[in-house]
This record gives C-alpha cells, sequence and structure tokens, in this order.
C-alpha cells in the first residue's frame, strides 16, 4: 500500500536498533584506536643496539672477523640508542656491578644466564665486562633501561679472543697503555689487553715470534691483562713494528705498533732511509 505524498515510512524498531549499534561500535573502536594511539605515543621505546656493533672494547674488531669473538672476562662496548640516561655514569673499575643508573645487561642461552658487570652507561653506548660465568657458544645479549628491553642481540661467546688496548681505546685508569712502547732487540716491552682468558697466547714482532712472553691480570681494572715480552733479535726495526696475538684456536689480535731501534738510537723507518739516499744524491 502507498503512503500519501509527504509522508514517511514507519521504520522497523530492529532495523533502527541494528543500525544505532553498529554506529555505537564504530563510535567506540574509533574511541578505543585513538586512546591506544595515545597511549603508545607517551610510551618510550626499548633500548636498541646498533646492528654488529658489539665488539672487544680493545681491538674494536667487527664480529664478522674471527678475532672478533667476545671472550670471557673480556671488556666490551655495546652501542646504540636509548640504552641508558642521557647524563651517563660510571661503575667500579675493580668491580663493575650488575646495574648501574637502571641498566642491566643479561646474556642468555636456553636456561643459563649471566649479567655483565657495568664499567659506564650512556644513552648511546654501554662499556661491560663479560663474567667467567657467560654461557659459550652462540648466545643472546640484551639490553635493560628502565624496565624496557631491547631485542635481543646475538652474540658468539669463546675462551680466549685477545684485543690490545691503544691511544684510542685504553681506559681512563690506564695511562701506561696511551704510549706506544720504544724497545731495542732484548729489551722487554709492557702492552695491555683484554679477552685473553686464561692462556698465554702466542705473540709476534713484526711477524717474528716474541720470546719469554708472560700475562698477569692488571690491578687497576677489571678485565684487563697485562702481557710481557722479549723483543727477538730478528725483529724488525722501524717506528711502527706491528705486535700481534694468536689464541690456541687461531684467533688473531688487533695489531698495535711499537718502534723497534737499534740500543741507544732512535727508531728509524725505512721512507728515513729513503729520503735521507735522495738528501745524499742531491
Amino acid at each position: 500500500m502507498e503512503l500519501a505524498p509527504g509522508k514517511h515510512r514507519r521504520q522497523d524498531p530492529r532495523r533502527y536498533y541494528k543500525a544505532m549499534m553498529r554506529r555505537f561500535r564504530n563510535v567506540l573502536a574509533t574511541g578505543v584506536s585513538a586512546v591506544l594511539g595515545l597511549a603508545s605515543s607517551d610510551t618510550p621505546a626499548p633500548p636498541a643496539i646498533a646492528p654488529g656493533g658489539i665488539v672487544n672494547s680493545a681491538s674494536r674488531l667487527p664480529a664478522t672477523l674471527r678475532g672478533g669473538a667476545i671472550a670471557r672476562g673480556a671488556r666490551f662496548t655495546i652501542p646504540g640508542v636509548r640504552l641508558g640516561p642521557e647524563a651517563g655514569a660510571h661503575g667500579s673499575e675493580s668491580d663493575p656491578p650488575a646495574r648501574l643508573a637502571d641498566v642491566s645487561v643479561r646474556i642468555r642461552q636456553g636456561d643459563v644466564t649471566a649479567e655483565a658487570g657495568l664499567l659506564s652507561v650512556s644513552a648511546t653506548r654501554v662499556d661491560a665486562w663479560l663474567p667467567p660465568s657467560a654461557p659459550l657458544g652462540d648466545a643472546q645479549l640484551t639490553v635493560t633501561y628502565q624496565g624496557r628491553t631491547s631485542e635481543p642481540y646475538p652474540l658468539t661467546i669463546v675462551r680466549s679472543s685477545v684485543g690490545f688496548f691503544s691511544s684510542e681505546t685504553a681506559p681512563g685508569a690506564l695511562e701506561a697503555a696511551k704510549q706506544a712502547p720504544s724497545a731495542a732487540p732484548g729489551d722487554t716491552v709492557t702492552l695491555w689487553s683484554t679477552g685473553l682468558g686464561d692462556a698465554t697466547p702466542d705473540l709476534f714482532v713484526g711477524g717474528t715470534p716474541a720470546e719469554a712472553v708472560h700475562a698477569a691480570a692488571a690491578a687497576c681494572c677489571k678485565g684487563v691483562e697485562q702481557i710481557e715480552f722479549r723483543i727477538p733479535a730478528g725483529a724488525p726495526q722501524g717506528c711502527f713494528v706491528p705486535v700481534q696475538a694468536r689464541t690456541r684456536d687461531d684467533r688473531p689480535s688487533n695489531a698495535v705498533p711499537i718502534a723497534v731501534h737499534a740500543p741507544g738510537q732512535a727508531c728509524r723507518d725505512e721512507v728515513d732511509w729513503f729520503r735521507d739516499s735522495v738528501e745524499h744524491a742531491a
């Protein structure tokens, strides 16, 4: 039956109710999404470790190299963002704490976990010490700051992987490591390292095996070793002769330069001899 002009069809109550419920659900969903979006924008993001960034604090060798694995007892560096407070904080050199300025670093392998000792923490960098209890092999490392935890970072842990400190990487408490040694064949030289473990490495001076190699823990700093050796008679001479260590499982360290010279003389590089000969010819 047709309605008279100007009149409207009376709406079915059931259809009206369903339409109102649909509108209510849409409005509710929109409101909840807005509230959740607002809440998430106010929640700080968790710490983030730089990809491929964790390195031995002395050598800084990348993990892609065989010498870049982190050893038990080594000092290591974690770069990233939101890792800790902007101002930064320093822990004890002799007994680094497991928690510093609300930052902690955990190493996990299955059900086995270990807490790293914290030497210093900041928003972009954490310097830590790996305890001897850390599990060997492939593990995962996380950084937690103010209750927020980073994504797990894959880490390879070994018994020994040596890194030599240099003027750029030596900690402040290790001033002696910031000076390159100078010695003649037969003299004893001291270098500082981290990651040596409980084994004495093979040491090479310009490719020639060093003599009387002796290593011991340094008194100043956790995870630092003092390595003494004698310059062999056949070592090459120069102002930048490389010294490198190699562990028993064939993991090479970084190379650090020392000056090797004749007794009572200053060091001279091959370029000095070449320059002198040119000057003579002139």
